[in-house]
């Protein structure tokens, strides 16, 4: 028969007091029966999330208020996770990626929309995961790596991502894997990671050209030395026939 705001610490209490009376006064219903998030406290003073609903129970000429308490600490934890893993994945420099089973783009991070040249989060809704790519791109991936991340569970290579705004093809890392349901193991949709290697392609270019210039100038070098070897022995040979 105690008020329930004795499971609450301050200002919880003060709180729910006033949202009682203010019921009391105006008899709107929209301030009873819906469940509200609140502190808990436990017997030993720590506190924890809480929903709590308030209805109301007429007993005769009593007016009645009866209070539905659950504890939420391990959906708060779950949600805490997640915003966790919503943060990484939209502050991470790598495009993250996920796909519908049938192709669609459900979700793009802001590192992908920024690569793929898409302005707004708006703009990558009823896009589809062969948007991206430039087409002999596409017919590869859904022939040969597709079906190999549905067989396997993951596949990774070096493809190509198109700019939306300029058609430019942007060398890309990609790695492809299946999200699967956590109790059914049943296959929900495609992840993907794909990091932007323009550069190191450049490098390795500019690496391989070094590399043959080198080679040509050692053949050169040993063309020359060659050369005198052989000047050096015809001079020797009419040195001794004129000796």
């Amino acid at each position: 028969g105690q008020n329930v705001s004795m499971l609450m610490p301050s200002p919880y209490t003060e709180s729910h007091d006033s949202f009682i009376n203010a019921y009391v006064r105006s008899g709107d219903p929209k301030l009873i029966g819906r469940g509200r998030e609140v502190q808990g406290r436990r017997k030993d003073g720590s506190t924890f999330p809480m929903d709590l609903a308030v209805s109301e129970a007429g007993v005769g000429d009593r007016r009645t208020f009866t209070g539905i308490v659950r504890d939420i600490t391990e959906r708060k934890r779950a949600e805490e996770e997640q915003q966790k893993l919503v943060s990484l994945v939209e502050n991470s420099s790598d495009l993250i990626m996920m796909c519908s089973l049938d192709g669609k783009v459900l979700h793009l991070n802001k590192s992908g929309r920024a690569t793929a040249g898409l302005d707004a989060p708006e703009q990558v809704a009823g896009t589809t995961i062969a948007d991206y790519m430039p087409s002999e791109e596409w017919a590869r991936v859904r022939e040969v790596e597709l079906p190999m991340v549905l067989k396997s569970g993951s596949a990774e290579w070096h493809g190509e991502l198109r700019h939306f705004k300029t058609g430019a093809r942007i060398s890309m890392q990609i790695s492809f894997f299946l999200i699967r349901h956590p109790q059914t193991g049943e296959a929900m949709c495609f992840g993907s990671i794909q990091r932007d290697i323009t550069a190191q392609k450049l490098a390795e270019r500019q690496l391989k050209k070094n590399m043959a210039e080198l080679e040509q100038f050692n053949r050169l070098a040993v063309g020359r030395e060659l050369r005198m070897i052989e000047l050096k022995r015809q001079v020797n040979e009419i040195a001794r026939a004129a000796g």
